[in-house]
Formats: structure tokens, C-alpha cells, sequence
């Protein structure tokens, strides 16, 4: 049984602006075209204070892309 306070947490949710997602295709289109598939990606948003950092990890290629928006800080 679930306990009041937990019944209570709603969902977090994050998300990426256009400009981000056009640069995070088209990096996953180049590890398709090296791999033969997309793999698995981890995608990390971080608070610095001053603004969000966005990084996705690509499991099968072992890199990292940064999508940090500077400029909305």
C-alpha cells in the first residue's frame, strides 16, 4: 500500500528545444550510418545554478553529445 505522501509525486518531465532535437538527429543518423542502428541513448539533464545542461550518451558509440543552450542562461 502506498503511502500518502508517495501518492502525491507527480511525474518530472524534460524536454529540448527544436534547434536541439535537429542536432541530436542528425548526430543519431551519423551513428546509424556507422553502426548499421541507433542504439541505446542516456540523456542527462543537469542544474548548474545558472542554467540546464543537456547531454546525451550514446551506449553503442561510446560519445557523448552536448546540447547545452548557453544562450536561454
Amino acid at each position: 500500500m502506498k503511502s500518502k505522501k508517495e501518492s502525491h509525486h507527480k511525474p518530472m518531465t524534460f524536454t529540448i528545444e527544436p534547434d536541439q532535437v535537429k542536432k541530436l538527429k542528425k548526430w543519431q543518423d551519423h551513428i546509424k550510418a556507422i553502426y548499421g542502428e541507433y542504439g541505446d541513448y542516456e540523456y542527462r539533464f543537469t542544474s548548474n545554478g545558472i542554467g540546464q545542461i543537456v547531454r546525451v550518451y550514446s551506449e553503442l558509440a561510446e560519445v557523448e553529445l552536448d546540447l547545452t543552450d548557453v544562450s536561454t542562461w
